[in-house]
């Protein structure tokens, strides 16, 4: 996540970066998941890469109803956005207006 801070994580999730294979480096992907509840084994999760001028999170919810997730952007003057997204049950994407997101935490 270029060179921010480790995001801080709710109960039952989960962040991990991904790399790349071939060249061993970091990747552009990011993921975050979180379990629909403490009795659940199914999760609602999520994926990014930034972009040049916006960001794409992928989701694909697994809890059969929406989950609620704050998602932090660091805008270029270093400002932290967070926005509140109610995310559907399914699988789909969503374009956001920021190019660099930072983390994504359950809950708002």
């Amino acid at each position: 996540m270029h060179a921010h801070w480790t995001p801080r994580l709710a109960t039952g999730a989960s962040i991990v970066l991904a790399t790349s294979l071939l060249s061993g480096s970091p990747a552009s992907a990011y993921y975050a998941g979180f379990f629909c509840s403490e009795q659940s084994a199914k999760r609602a999760n999520y994926t990014w890469a930034d972009g040049s001028a916006t960001t794409t999170v992928y989701y694909n919810n697994h809890c059969g109803r929406r989950v609620n997730v704050t998602l932090n952007f660091i805008t270029v003057i270093g400002k932290v956005v967070s926005k509140c997204w109610r995310t559907p049950a399914g699988k789909s994407h969503k374009v956001w207006g920021y190019s660099d997101l930072n983390d994504i935490a359950g809950g708002c």
